[in-house]
């Protein structure tokens, strides 16, 4: 839709509430446009490979329910993103690959990004993860992520997977989560 088009301007970031899809690299590089906090309305079913790709005027994401999940690197090259929140309502693809999808599986091209493992790497300014309807902690899910310092859980996880928190050195919790037994 507008993929390079660095100078386009809005009076204001546009609004997605009427939207039900946005294709790939839909806005890749388009600077000029103020996002600052983007939310994914629930209407949205669809988001492309790098739909915001170089969107470096991001800083938090909200996906509430994306229904599309073979989708990578949605947010690649967005560093000033500081916090991400999203549901894990029976989504398990999702919650595996949350990084990969939001994020980079290739080295970026600057220093301001954390390599989590091998093939995942995450915003360095990344410092809060929100998580709506939580009903596991899959393994791995923040491995790696030593800049992360918050997470909020909503829900009642059952189960806390393998090395789900590994190497997160920084981190606290905003409030203790409650764990179903």
């Amino acid at each position: 839709a507008f993929d390079g088009c660095s100078s386009l301007e809005f009076a204001a970031a546009p609004v997605f509430e009427t939207v039900t899809s946005i294709g790939s690299y839909a806005f890749r590089g388009c600077n000029s446009i103020n996002f600052g906090q983007l939310r994914i309305p629930n209407t949205i079913k669809y988001l492309g490979n790098g739909a915001f790709d170089s969107c470096n005027t991001i800083t938090a994401v909200d996906i509430p329910n994306l229904i599309n999940y073979d989708i990578n690197g949605v947010f690649t090259n967005c560093p000033n993103i500081e916090s991400v929140e999203f549901s894990l309502d029976n989504c398990t693809s999702f919650m595996h690959d949350w990084r990969t999808i939001l994020f980079d599986s290739e080295m970026p091209s600057d220093d301001k990004y954390t390599q989590c493992s091998e093939n995942i790497f995450v915003p360095s300014a990344l410092k809060t993860v929100s998580i709506h309807d939580a009903a596991v902690i899959p393994d791995f899910m923040f491995a790696g992520m030593a800049e992360l310092k918050t997470i909020n859980i909503d829900g009642k996880p059952k189960s806390i997977g393998e090395s789900a928190f590994d190497g997160c050195s920084s981190l606290e919790f905003a409030a203790a989560p409650v764990f179903e037994t």
